[in-house]
């Protein structure tokens, strides 16, 4: 499913079976508000219960975008949260679940 909202905004979720689901929200001119909605993201994931570790983020690329990645330590949800960065700015979050 994509929704697309004004300004561009869009979230995707997506499903494949047997369990796994990714959520991704994008802003193409990025979030303003970065760190509120890094805050929500962080709720959200504590609220479906997952327990992801905050401190230890694995750094990659995706194009021209840095991700920090942030798991959950139950090897049985693999679960991480993601936050994507473009020139400091943030652009996208991401939560997947694959069980």
């Amino acid at each position: 499913m994509l929704l697309t909202f004004p300004g561009g905004v869009t979230l995707e979720v997506e499903t494949m079976p047997p369990e796994t689901s990714l959520v991704t929200l994008t802003h193409p001119a990025g979030f303003g508000e970065g760190d509120a909605v890094e805050q929500a993201v962080r709720a959200h994931t504590a609220g479906i219960g997952l327990a992801v570790d905050w401190e230890a983020p694995e750094e990659s690329m995706e194009g021209d975008q840095v991700v920090r990645r942030f798991w959950d330590p139950d090897p049985g949800l693999n679960a991480s949260a993601s936050l994507f960065y473009s020139e400091g700015t943030l652009m996208a979050v991401r939560v997947s679940m694959a069980l």
